[in-house]
């Protein structure tokens, strides 16, 4: 929720990518994830990565995850 009044610029990208990659860090180290080390267990992707100039344009920001799980 807390992104929904924030700026759409690649600052809020990069906080909602380093939000989403410590959440997923935690849990691969918990054992959550296949994978020795954190890229081969997920990956996170936001801002230029994941969306269109289109889509940024009328306010979008998508965030695509993918994880190895167990």
């Amino acid at each position: 929720m807390w992104t929904v009044f924030e700026a759409n610029d690649l600052p809020l990208s990069s906080k909602v990518r380093v939000s989403v990659e410590a959440f997923l860090l935690v849990h691969f180290r918990q054992g959550a994830f296949r994978g020795t080390v954190p890229r081969y267990a997920f990956f996170v992707r936001c801002g230029n990565d994941a969306t269109s100039a289109d889509e940024l344009r009328r306010g979008l920001l998508n965030l695509h995850v993918g994880f190895a799980a167990l």
